[in-house]
């Protein structure tokens, strides 16, 4: 069935049903967890604070770090996964082709410019992925 599963999770509450969801796949599936969060980079210099650039990258390290914990089985995951970059849909794709995931799992958003940005990444990735995408 499945080899390899992203999870690509966000700050969001979603991110658990993302785990949830991913966990109970590769277990049924006998599949390993490649648990991914990217950090979208600012797009103007201007944005660029380093002392808030920091505080990002270690928030989004205790986000995988917390994730990984829930993991009851730790043998499950293969890579945990910190990425940074402008496009987080590409970020997405890069790294399912780079561990060669069979199926890409994301949360889906609440709110309307949430949802915009959702369904960006979503259909990017539908539209460019090989392998099923499935959205909680």
């Amino acid at each position: 069935m499945f080899r390899k599963i992203l999870l690509a999770v966000d700050s969001t509450s979603k991110r658990y049903d993302v785990l949830k969801m991913g966990y109970e796949v590769a277990k049924l599936s006998n599949s390993k967890i490649i648990l991914l969060h990217v950090i979208e980079m600012p797009t103007q210099v201007a944005d660029l604070n380093p002392e808030a650039e920091e505080l990002r990258f270690e928030k989004a390290k205790e986000l995988l770090e917390e994730l990984k914990n829930e993991i009851k089985d730790k043998d499950i995951i293969e890579e945990v996964v910190l990425q940074e970059g402008e496009n987080p849909s590409m970020e997405i794709y890069n790294v399912a082709k780079r561990f060669n995931a069979d199926l890409i799992i994301i949360g889906r958003k609440s709110g309307f410019e949430a949802s915009i940005m959702h369904h960006s990444i979503a259909k990017f990735l539908i539209e460019k992925a090989k392998m099923p995408i499935l959205i909680v």
